[in-house]
């Protein structure tokens, strides 16, 4: 009886260990020769020699409205076993609501019946498409942490213009950082 305990204690161990993975801001080794902070930390960090960003690929799962004419472009990784993704979403719905920027999501659920009861459940009023095999994830291996959620990037006439690591906890704050972004760099007024 004793054995039969500790091995569901140990499998109770590694899906605990597999779940916090799953939302740490964290990124799997030194990301300095990546171009990302050394030292992780919560927030913003402006990408340099930004790449063009694509659109998710395919239909989005939700109906929500969206309008990809706007100059600045939110896209937010989530998934639905993340607590502080589903923290974040009435931020991001606030957010949704400005003329000058899109939010878009995107799930890395394994299955969009999940993202959609998600989506169903925090009232998300912004579009998301699904990442289930994180390939479209990966076109921004350079910049994001590997198990990091939730995380978002933010994207100007279609280049990568910075990356916010962790919960976004004001709408505020996306256009503060933009403000500071075109004060320092004209051309993206």
């Amino acid at each position: 009886m004793l054995f039969k305990g500790r091995w569901v204690l140990g499998l109770l161990s590694a899906v605990v260990a597999v779940l916090v993975s799953a939302c740490s801001p964290a990124p799997v080794g030194s990301g300095a020769e990546q171009g990302k902070p050394d030292a992780v930390t919560l927030g913003w960090y402006e990408v340099k020699g930004s790449p063009e960003v694509a659109l998710p690929p395919g239909d989005p799962i939700s109906d929500a409205d969206w309008n990809t004419a706007t100059p600045w472009i939110l896209i937010n990784f989530w998934a639905s076993t993340c607590g502080p993704c589903r923290a974040e979403i009435p931020e991001l719905n606030e957010l949704s609501k400005a003329n000058f920027i899109q939010v878009l999501g995107v799930s890395r659920d394994q299955f969009v019946k999940y993202a959609r009861e998600f989506e169903d459940e925090v009232g998300a009023e912004f579009p998301s498409w699904m990442d289930s095999d994180g390939k479209y994830s990966e076109s921004f291996v350079k910049h994001l942490p590997r198990n990091g959620l939730p995380v978002s990037v933010l994207v100007h006439q279609g280049e990568l213009v910075a990356v916010h690591l962790g919960p976004i906890k004001s709408s505020s704050a996306v256009p503060d950082f933009i403000a500071s972004t075109e004060r320092s760099d004209p051309a993206r007024q």
